[in-house]
């Protein structure tokens, strides 16, 4: 019997800043890391960048983007099973080829206004018409499938992101960083959904605490938070802009605590990052991330500066070594190799 063809789309590689990126990159790992001792089953074909390709060894083909077989669907008849990992894909397999549609999240429902909102959704939802299998990566991304999609009788399934634990890998410390900074830490790209603006007045009662806000500050609303930085004289934040992977984990290594009162989640990923490291996290209540922090997470129950302030003062006096293990441990529970086998053994009975 022929090992089954399967082409994984890992086309979100070109911006690995991203929560995508990330998830095809360490998606990528996975799946290559199995796929020799299952070259009897499968053959995986990898659509990536073309600057990935043989990124990750020769156990795995490689495919990069063309124009034709992304207009003509029809080209795309080569494989017996066609995952694409996320909704945003411009790529899809022919008529005769099975389906798996992962989708993240349907955030744009309330980024975008009704007219591109609607366009976009009834694009996922013709991919939602072809899949053979569609997944969720939380059960809260689930309820809005259900929610705003037709699904017909298909059934979604649950399977929640690895996370790659930044504990024990090598960092680089920033070289704006001084010895003496004892920090709060903050990371994502930075847009009006991400919420990083409440942070402000907060640590403005918060004189003796230091927060660093990185990731890419391109957006107005970024713009906006370092104007109001700069009239009220807000000296304990530092906004730094983008940061490299390296400097990123050893923020996250060494923060006090992890602030990340984002109003539209999927997962959360960077939450689970901070956890990996034994680091407290003060999030929102919203969308997934009750889900994802569940009782090892402390919950802003409002966006009340003083509130905030008080709150993030006195969960900071209650950490103990111990707590800091419990979150190491809860972290571990989003593994990407069993991510990855979850997903194989959708592909052995597809």
């Amino acid at each position: 019997m022929k090992p089954k063809k399967i082409l994984i789309d890992l086309l979100k590689l070109n911006n690995l800043y991203v929560g995508l990126g990330q998830v095809s990159l360490h998606y990528g790992k996975s799946i290559a890391a199995m796929a020799p001792k299952l070259s009897h089953e499968f053959e995986f074909t990898f659509l990536v960048p073309s600057d990935f390709v043989n990124y990750f060894g020769n156990s795995v083909k490689y495919q990069t983007p063309n124009f034709f077989k992304r207009h003509f669907s029809f080209l795309n008849s080569d494989f017996d099973i066609w995952h694409s990992i996320h909704q945003d894909s411009a790529f899809m397999p022919d008529s005769k080829t099975k389906f798996i549609l992962t989708i993240h999240d349907l955030n744009f429902l309330t980024e975008k206004n009704s007219t591109k909102a609607n366009k976009k959704l009834n694009s996922i939802q013709q991919k939602v018409d072809k899949a053979s299998a569609i997944f969720s990566i939380s059960n809260f991304t689930k309820n809005e499938i259900e929610n705003h999609l037709s699904i017909q009788k298909k059934a979604i399934q649950v399977i929640y992101n690895g996370v790659e634990s930044l504990l024990n890998k090598l960092s680089e410390k920033p070289s704006w960083l001084t010895e003496t900074n004892d920090f709060l830490f903050c990371v994502g790209n930075i847009t009006a959904k991400k919420n990083f603006d409440v942070l402000l007045p907060m640590m403005k009662l918060l004189p003796n605490q230091y927060l660093i806000i990185a990731g890419n500050d391109e957006s107005e609303y970024a713009q906006q938070m370092r104007k109001k930085i700069a009239e009220e004289k807000i000296s304990n934040v530092l906004m730094t802009g983008k940061i490299t992977e390296a400097e990123k984990i050893y923020l996250m290594q060494n923060c006090k605590a992890f602030l990340f009162p984002s109003l539209l989640e999927g997962f959360g990923l960077p939450v689970i990052e901070a956890m990996s490291c034994g680091k407290p996290v003060f999030v929102s209540n919203l969308t997934s991330l009750p889900e994802i922090a569940s009782d090892k997470g402390f919950y802003f129950e409002n966006f009340d500066a003083q509130a905030m302030a008080t709150f993030v003062e006195q969960k900071l006096a209650t950490i103990s070594k111990s707590f800091s293990n419990e979150l190491i441990t809860h972290a571990s529970k989003f593994q990407w190799q069993a991510n990855g086998e979850k997903y194989i053994e959708v592909y052995r009975n597809l």
